[in-house]
């Protein structure tokens, strides 16, 4: 199983030493909290796939790779980074202008907000060509492993990645409540005298008709 370096960026990735990991558990631990796995296309072009291979020697010995991309060769790193403080907002727009905080753990974002919450991702409306031309606006985000970029048909779109409250549903709790609580009748439930083939005589209530046999009998009998 492959090592994968334990770092904060693609480029930092490629360098050596760096610490490395196969499993998440084991990033987790050496890097002291939690971790996500990343593979990240670096910005630098090459005019050839041995220009890529000489820019980072063991590239394919930390599980990296060179692509063939928008007319050039890059380098794909994969590695374990470090989950950086994510804004905790209601929306991407939210988590972009002004976040309620920023937290690095799901505990922490609940302690921050009051209430549980989720961990989102997601696109903002913008659609680019390539994925270059999205890296070229929002560069320091996807660096920063605030952001990812994600196919949508054949363009792609910015993911932004944020903790969203959610606060419980209550429809949902008063459904539970009422599951939990014994069911009873505002009033006692009124004997079942009427048959199905039988109807209240209109002359007279209190004498109840059958219907198949056209005869009639009192309420009570």
């Amino acid at each position: 199983m492959t090592e994968y370096a334990i770092a904060a960026s693609a480029k930092a990735a490629l360098k050596d030493p760096c610490l490395r990991a196969r499993t998440e558990a084991d990033a987790a631990i050496r890097a002291g909290g939690p971790v996500r796995f990343t593979v990240q296309t670096l910005a630098e072009t090459y005019a050839s796939a041995d220009a890529a291979h000489a820019a980072a020697p063991q590239l394919y010995e930390h599980g990296g790779e060179v692509v063939f991309q928008d007319g050039a060769y890059r380098i794909v790193a994969r590695f374990w980074r470090p989950l950086p403080p994510l804004p905790i907002a209601a929306s991407a727009k939210e988590a972009l202008e002004a976040p309620l905080a920023h937290a690095r753990t799901e505990r922490e974002a609940e302690a921050a907000a009051g209430m549980p919450v989720q961990a989102v991702s997601a696109a903002l409306p913008a659609r680019y060509a390539s994925i270059p031309a999205a890296r070229k606006k929002w560069g320091p985000l996807l660096e920063a492993g605030l952001a990812d970029v994600e196919t949508r048909g054949e363009k792609f779109a910015v993911a932004i990645r944020y903790w969203r409250p959610t606060p419980p549903d209550l429809a949902a709790q008063e459904i539970a409540a009422r599951l939990a609580a014994p069911l009873r009748a505002r009033a006692p439930q009124a004997s079942l005298d009427i048959g199905l083939f039988e109807r209240r005589a209109p002359e007279n209530p209190e004498v109840v008709l059958v219907a198949e046999e056209g005869s009639g009998r009192r309420q009570q009998e």
